[in-house]
């Protein structure tokens, strides 16, 4: 303000005839006032306003409002009274309700909150899985949010680093699958070795058997199975090898709990006459 006070009286000396002479284009005496150039007694001095560079453009605006400098004066004085009124200053403690209404109607208009928090445009965007998006959850940030006067613009950014954030879950994706693969494909091959392949042709009769299909692919790693498929395989397992069969359990020791003795208890079962749920396995079988 006061660069402008300078600004302003040198540009009063210059709308004046230099000596203290009248003013810019009204006769009048020299102006006691920066402003005092601006106006005389016929009213506002356009002589004089039209010598403001464009970057004053809010000072034109204001003094052009007025018809005389005292009623520009006014006019300043009641805009520093509606300041201080109008400060965002924190609440007392103490404040009323209605101090507390007032306060909160100043922030909206300030910050420019809509009137409701559906109204900051926030939605799912294009790409974006609906099983990633809780709609449920962002609608309830927003109401916080609106409950506690954020600006929209603090509303977009929030929901911008929301977004960027499942992007760049949804960008890891392909490679946390193609991780999941080979970690798969690793321990099968430390469990079975050469025998890989022929375990494999073995076990998608097996699957096949209990109702769930081998991947095209040929690769357990690419395997899909819910909890659905699992209660029905284990169903099926029930009606193969018998009730009274699962009932009494396979018996194993701590020794037999890798891959391979699993699948040596399930070829003796199949093959071997004195393991004792041969025969409860090959009777449900024949009659399948």
């Amino acid at each position: 303000m006061i660069t402008q006070m300078r600004q302003f009286i040198r540009l009063r000396d210059e709308a004046g005839d230099g000596e203290g002479g009248t003013g810019a284009g009204d006769g009048a005496g020299a102006p006691s006032t920066p402003f005092g150039s601006f106006y005389g007694e016929s009213g506002l001095n356009r002589e004089a306003l039209d010598t403001l560079p464009e970057s004053a453009a809010p000072i034109r605006s204001m003094l052009e409002k007025y018809s005389n400098e005292d009623a520009l004066y006014g006019g300043i004085k009641n805009l520093q009274y509606l300041a201080s009124q109008k400060s965002l200053a924190r609440l007392p403690a103490d404040a009323t309700d209605e101090q507390k209404h007032q306060h909160s109607t100043m922030v909206k208009e300030y910050f420019g909150v809509p009137d409701h928090a559906k109204d900051y445009g926030v939605t799912k965007p294009e790409g974006v899985p609906d099983e990633m998006w809780d709609q449920d959850g962002t609608d309830a940030l927003l109401d916080i949010l609106h409950q506690h006067n954020a600006s929209p613009e603090l509303v977009q950014a929030l929901s911008a680093h929301q977004i960027a954030g499942m992007q760049a879950e949804l960008d890891k994706a392909p490679q946390r699958e193609e991780d999941r693969r080979a970690e798969v494909n690793a321990e099968l091959q430390k469990s079975f070795g050469n025998d890989l392949q022929t375990v494999s042709a073995d076990a998608a009769k097996g699957l096949a058997a209990l109702g769930i299909d081998m991947p095209e692919s040929g690769n357990l790693a690419d395997l899909k199975i819910g909890y659905t498929e699992i209660l029905q395989a284990g169903q099926r397992m029930t009606q193969l090898i018998g009730e009274d069969a699962v009932s009494r359990g396979l018996a194993r020791d701590s020794s037999q709990n890798s891959a391979g003795s699993y699948r040596d208890q399930a070829m003796a079962i199949k093959s071997d006459p004195s393991n004792k749920f041969y025969a409860d396995f090959t009777s449900q079988h024949s009659q399948t």
